[in-house]
């Protein structure tokens, strides 16, 4: 008896969804560019938009849909699991470029340098650019909508480096 209560027990919380609250989510990717061209590395995320009455009431619009970028440019959105999707409805879209890059790395001002030069000299031959990083154009946004095809190519524009904040 007592292990027909621990199935019926087990059961109907599977049932009831205990451990769950996912929301729906639906197929969803695209392509990243900068002026055109694909954008190889990095990552893009989708953060739901509380609708207007949503806010109001601190109600919870879905969890972030993220996607790596592929080599030429294209990202598919994952979710709860590999590939999913994303929630429908609204979404902030951030882009991250690749851990470890650089943006605005000093440029070598002559060709055909050697690496056996002087290291004092070929330092003062390089110049600086200012520091600038690729980044989506602030207020973009995209809708996921269910029963859509929900691709979108996201344009990024150059704009300032975040300047990374001193650990203590």
């Amino acid at each position: 008896m007592r292990g027909l209560f621990l199935v019926l027990f087990s059961a109907a919380m599977t049932v009831a969804g205990c451990g769950g609250g996912a929301f729906e989510v639906v197929p969803a990717g695209g392509s990243v560019q900068f002026n055109g061209a694909p954008v190889p590395s990095g990552s893009i995320t989708l953060v739901p938009l509380a609708a207007a009455g949503a806010a109001a009431t601190g109600k919870d619009v879905g969890k972030p849909a993220k996607a790596e970028l592929k080599a030429d440019g294209t990202f598919e959105l994952s979710t709860y699991g590999q590939f999913d999707g994303a929630v429908p409805g609204r979404h902030k879209v951030i882009y991250e470029g690749p851990e470890g890059e650089e943006a605005g790395e000093e440029e070598e001002a002559a060709e055909g340098e050697t690496e056996t030069a002087d290291p004092n000299a070929r330092k003062a031959r390089k110049t600086a650019k200012p520091k600038t990083a690729l980044q989506v154009k602030e207020g973009t946004e995209v809708e996921v909508k269910s029963g859509s095809e929900n691709r979108f190519v996201i344009e990024l524009v150059e704009g300032p480096a975040m300047e990374e904040e001193p650990v203590e």
